[in-house]
This record gives structure tokens, C-alpha cells and sequence, in this order.
């Protein structure tokens, strides 16, 4: 919540990543695995299609890409909603409801895949060069 005082946001922070919530000591990491991709409505769109591993859950998604060529290599970007229930995350209340963090939220991803040159790579001659997860209020950003 923008509104939330720096502590209160702080305090939903430390326990959303905590062993109530997410608990990243235990599921320190995100996983998708992409099985499939087929042509999306609108030019230089695709869906994949593969599993997520959220929390140790793993649901199977579609998520939406737009994909743009630039001089380093080729972006990547979209955004998909998902739900914490749907990981068997419970979203937290505080102070009687007063705080309370949604069921539903925003993954939105940026992602710049580079040209290699190693021949080793085959047909893929892309590669992501380390790709991190930043959360902002209601949404992750992967960049």
C-alpha cells in the first residue's frame, strides 16, 4: 500500500519473505520451466506455456510475451496475474485488517536475451545474462 507508513510497508515485507508467507529459507527461489510457445494475437507476441514452482507448488501457466530486437540481443517483456492462494499462500492481515496484503497480484517481466557466439549453443544463439526478480509494492519485476 503507497499509503502505508516506511515501517508498516517494511513490517509486510519482512513477513511476507518470512516462514508465514513466502518463506524464502525454504523456497529460496522461483522456477519456470517453459515446455511450449505458440504465436500470441497481436505482432511479436508469443504465450508460453509451462510450470510455475512457487513455494514448492507448482501450477501450470500461460504468460504472455511481447519480444522487440535491440542492440544487445533480443527484449523479452509481459505481465501476468497470479494469485498466492493458488501456492498455498495465505495473504497476511494485521491490526484487525487494517493491513492486508491481496490474494491477487502482478508479475510483470523484462528480460534481455544476448547473442552468443559460442557454437556450442547450437540453434539458440540467445542467452540470459543474469536475470533478477525485484518486488515493488503489489507486482515482482523480473529485469
Amino acid at each position: 500500500d503507497p499509503d502505508a507508513s516506511a515501517s508498516t510497508r517494511a513490517e509486510v515485507q519482512e513477513t511476507m519473505l518470512g516462514p508465514t508467507q513466502m518463506d524464502v529459507r525454504q523456497f529460496p527461489t522461483i522456477e519456470l520451466k517453459a515446455q511450449a510457445a505458440k504465436p500470441g494475437g497481436e505482432k511479436r507476441s508469443w504465450v508460453l506455456k509451462g510450470e510455475l514452482t512457487v513455494h514448492g507448488v507448482t501450477q501450470h501457466v500461460e504468460f504472455p510475451v511481447s519480444w522487440s530486437p535491440e542492440d544487445e540481443g533480443l527484449r523479452v517483456k509481459g505481465e501476468k496475474s497470479l494469485r498466492l492462494r493458488d501456492f498455498n499462500i495465505q495473504p497476511i492481515r494485521k491490526g484487525m485488517g487494517a493491513v492486508k496484503v491481496r490474494n491477487e497480484f502482478e508479475a510483470d517481466y523484462n528480460i534481455v536475451l544476448h547473442r552468443v557466439s559460442d557454437s556450442s549453443r547450437g540453434n539458440n544463439p540467445y542467452r540470459i545474462l543474469a536475470p533478477r526478480i525485484q518486488r515493488t509494492g503489489h507486482a515482482s519485476q523480473i529485469h
